[in-house]
């Protein structure tokens, strides 16, 4: 676990194939007592993940953490300064 900012801690979660997964990072958290979680979703493109599995995840984590206000954010993909980080790193290697 990692800390953003002062007081707000953030944990790593995986949709497949590699642990922790989100319900693992979700149950953890509450049991540190923390009842409102917002999940950022990495990725880079509207594929399969995102349409499909996360919001499957997210609704079985909300079924089974009832008491948690779970929320997301937009996937990291679609935010222009990430974006435009990619595109600044991707020149950054030919020079």
């Amino acid at each position: 676990m990692q800390m953003v900012g002062p007081q707000i801690p953030a944990h790593l979660a995986f949709l497949e194939m590699m642990s922790p997964s989100l319900p693992d990072c979700v149950g953890q958290l509450c049991q540190q007592g923390i009842n409102e979680i917002k999940v950022i979703p990495v990725f880079f493109g509207q594929g399969g993940h995102l349409r499909n599995d996360f919001p499957k995840i997210m609704a079985e984590c909300r079924a089974q953490f009832p008491d948690v206000a779970l929320s997301t954010s937009s996937a990291v993909g679609e935010s222009d300064g990430v974006l435009h980080a990619i595109i600044d790193f991707t020149m950054d290697q030919f020079v």
